[in-house]
């Protein structure tokens, strides 16, 4: 499909549009221009019509920037998931928690968070959390979901270092970062035609690895 051109419809007529790579996952309407320039014949004619031509944000494929500064593709290795539905507070603590790890510890130490055998120490959120049996640690829980998606970035972490041809077991985490990502914006019906917001907070996640 790459190449080919495709009529998209504006709303009020159809439009040639070619498909190219950066639009592959992306709706075909988000790359039609519906907005033409208006002319006037004299000042004033049209007022209400603004002038000046606007273009539609041309939404390509979201290119991210990492976190990490003086980034070395020859010794370091980087892996990011973007936009997932866990919680960031969550996703903050564990961050802590394996910086500094290698893959494989850090795999370990998740695959025991999710069995319950070892906890998260939450440092920064902890308040009305509970205290955890675990050596040296005060309040800590057991953030499953938030795991499994870490699982996942090292996993890829994993591959990329593999793929540029780095010794898997001298690789150290040596940067975990979590930002705030998209709000996706809700309502729930309430009684008497009132409503009550109901925000779901996405995360960014960015792995850095770095052969030690």
């Amino acid at each position: 499909m790459v190449g080919v051109t495709v009529n998209t419809f504006s709303g009020k007529e159809f439009r040639p549009v070619v498909i190219t790579t950066e639009m592959i996952g992306h709706y075909l309407g988000e790359y039609v221009i519906t907005n033409k320039k208006v002319s006037h014949g004299a000042p004033g004619v049209g007022a209400s019509r603004s002038s000046l031509y606007v273009p539609l944000k041309w939404f390509m494929m979201s290119r991210f920037s990492y976190a990490f500064q003086n980034y070395d593709a020859t010794r370091h290795v980087r892996s990011s998931v973007r936009e997932k539905d866990i919680s960031h507070k969550h996703a903050r603590e564990v961050a802590v928690s394996i910086k500094g790890l290698s893959i494989e510890k850090a795999r370990d130490y998740l695959h025991e968070v999710i069995n319950k055998k070892r906890a998260v120490a939450f440092r920064r959120y902890k308040n009305q959390v509970g205290h955890r049996s675990d050596p040296g640690m005060m309040s800590g829980r057991y953030p499953q979901k938030t795991a499994k998606e870490f699982i996942k970035v090292l996993d890829n972490l994993e591959s990329n270092a593999e793929y540029k041809g780095m010794d898997l077991d001298r690789l150290k985490i040596v940067n975990a970062t979590v930002h705030k990502g998209v709000i996706v914006k809700r309502f729930i019906p309430r009684a008497m035609g009132r409503a009550t917001p109901k925000n779901n907070v996405l995360t960014h996640v960015e792995l850095v690895a770095q052969e030690i």
